[in-house]
């Protein structure tokens, strides 16, 4: 999470994972930090001025690398939609990316995919309309959700399924099928509140048995 050019500590990632595939969610704590969890504090109900806060998911690629969207070759950089798979190709590995799902209170959120020479970067702009003045909490509901896998491209194709995600009732509640038919199972806290909340909050399951939560 970026802002205004710099980590922002105020988010917090939650995630389940099965070999290769990781089904995630990020959300927001407040009381927080700003550029450092513990020297940049920001506490509850501080206004802050920001100019940019984007989600920034990049794969970077010192060789010739392709990429596609919902399997469609693309080499421009553009807007993208919630839950579009982002697949990029390199001489030996194939990540896919998808965020399926984006509350940011009732803001409209843009995503995008940003390509260059050596960079593929999928981004959530969480403040499309610029600079204000913002106190987190008063967002209240904030969460995004997404995939993310990356494999040995010898193996060749793997088209995966799309997650299942819910925003309700203060959670986010994610279910994704593996290429092997297992079951990753998410949930994580959708409410700006404290780091003790989103750590109570989280679950993350495979075939509906319990992983350790990252």
């Amino acid at each position: 999470m970026i802002k205004d050019g710099h980590d922002f500590s105020s988010a917090v990632w939650t995630s389940a994972q099965h070999e290769d595939q990781v089904l995630w969610a990020v959300g927001f704590v407040s009381p927080g930090g700003d550029e450092h969890i513990g020297l940049h504090q920001i506490a509850r109900g501080e206004a802050f001025d920001v100019s940019a806060l984007r989600l920034v998911a990049e794969l970077c690629e010192t060789g010739p690398y392709e990429v596609s969207v919902d399997g469609t070759p693309t080499t421009a950089s553009g807007p993208l939609a919630p839950g579009q798979r982002v697949t990029v190709l390199t001489a030996g590995a194939e990540a896919q990316l998808s965020i399926d799902k984006v509350r940011f209170g009732s803001r409209d959120v843009e995503l995008s995919l940003e390509l260059t020479d050596d960079r593929a970067a999928v981004i959530a702009d969480l403040l499309p309309r610029g600079p204000e003045r913002l106190v987190l909490a008063d967002i209240e509901i904030a969460s995004l959700v997404g995939t993310f896998s990356l494999r040995d491209r010898t193996q060749g194709p793997a088209p995966t399924a799309d997650p299942l995600v819910t925003i309700a009732d203060g959670l986010t509640t994610a279910r994704w099928r593996c290429r092997d038919g297992h079951v990753l199972g998410l949930v994580a806290s959708a409410v700006v509140g404290s780091r003790e909340e989103h750590v109570a909050a989280a679950v993350a399951t495979l075939d509906d048995h319990g992983q350790p939560v990252d």
